[in-house]
């Protein structure tokens, strides 16, 4: 099992076990489209989630309405 932390309120750490904000997020569409639907006003001094997603390549993200919940 793998798990990617990718932030946690505004925690920086560069620690050798563990680095936040997940150094690749604001490479990858996969995870800034759902990161932006559960939070929206994801924004800090060193992240803006609006802004990297703008910048990121959405082709092949797809929206499904399925539902977890």
């Amino acid at each position: 099992l793998d798990i990617d932390l990718l932030l946690y309120e505004d925690c920086i750490s560069a620690d050798a076990e563990l680095i936040l904000p997940h150094p690749r997020m604001a490479e990858r569409a996969f995870v800034l489209v759902p990161l932006a639907d559960i939070y929206p006003e994801c924004r800090g001094e060193w992240f803006d989630c609006s802004k990297e997603l703008a910048a990121c390549d959405k082709s092949g993200i797809i929206k499904t309405d399925i539902s977890l919940i």
